[in-house]
């Protein structure tokens, strides 16, 4: 049966699993140069960064990933990783139908859809370093497929989705926070426009281009994007330059003039002013407090 489209402007990733044991896992080089788009698919997916750094959309919020952190998108959920050429990203990335892995426990995945909005799609490594070693496990026994490595399989993932929802809903941690509603209909109009600043963000991007390639007028484009990301497209795209020159400043070498033009600012003082008003220091006092 062919898959209906929910999100027209958005990429669908038909993703194939067994009926048996609905389960798969790939390693993924994350490059900003790669051709993509925000996508979705059926399964879940949970993801796992083994070295590098950078964005990763989902819906139309942006969050800064590090080695280590997890990822955990909802099927149907628009998102797409983006990490800088000269720092690309590696990952392994999990697809399954956990309702029917978990279908026994049919409270565990009804809390996980009922907390969907309040859940943070990224998992930083410091809020549970446990995560890590137990995706690590299920990756482990995939690949080796040892004998009743499906019934491990099953079981270690079910006890890193109830880590996991133990660790998002924990308001200990500052990273986990309410995230604004997602409205599907604002957000597919605007999409191709979130889809060009995603991949595009270095470069001079005007209102007015951006309202066309969603076939709109500046004042409803301005509207719908407002209503979408409760920002306005200019500062949504100063967010994700600023994430992603934090992301250079931590993991590259590269000079403080070269990331501010990787990012998209023509000239080094306005870089640093916008820097600091967004992270209350200048990049150079950035950089060495990560040292």
């Amino acid at each position: 049966m062919q898959k209906r489209r929910l999100l027209p402007s958005v990429d669908y990733v038909d993703v194939p699993l067994s009926a048996h044991f609905p389960v798969s896992y790939f390693h993924h080089i994350q490059h900003h140069q790669d051709e993509q788009h925000l996508h979705y698919h059926d399964a879940f997916e949970i993801g796992l960064c083994l070295e590098g750094s950078g964005l990763f959309f989902v819906d139309h919020h942006t969050h800064t990933f590090n080695t280590g952190d997890l990822s955990f998108i909802f099927p149907d959920q628009p998102h797409i990783a983006q990490s800088p050429d000269e720092v690309p990203s590696q990952w392994y990335f999990i697809t399954a139908d956990l309702n029917q892995l978990c279908k026994d426990d049919f409270d565990l995945i009804h809390n996980l859809m009922v907390q969907r909005a309040k859940l943070s799609p990224l998992i930083p490594q410091s809020l549970d370093p446990t995560l890590g070693v137990l995706y690590q496990m299920v990756i482990k026994e995939l690949k080796t497929k040892n004998y009743g490595y499906q019934k491990v399989v099953s079981d270690l993932l079910h006890y890193l989705l109830i880590k996991i929802m133990r660790s998002l809903t924990s308001t200990a941690h500052p990273s986990v926070r309410n995230l604004p509603a997602f409205s599907k209909k604002e957000f597919t109009a605007i999409s191709p426009a979130l889809n060009y600043m995603s991949s595009n963000y270095g470069e001079a991007l005007s209102i007015h281009a951006l309202a066309g390639l969603c076939h709109l007028s500046v004042s409803h484009f301005r509207t719908l994007f407002k209503k979408a990301t409760h920002q306005s497209p200019l500062q949504y795209l100063t967010q994700i330059r600023m994430k992603m020159a934090a992301s250079l400043l931590m993991s590259t070498s590269l000079t403080v003039l070269t990331i501010s033009q990787t990012v998209g600012y023509s000239t080094l003082s306005s870089f640093n002013r916008t820097f600091k008003d967004h992270y209350n220091q200048t990049p150079t006092d950035y950089r060495k407090t990560l040292n």
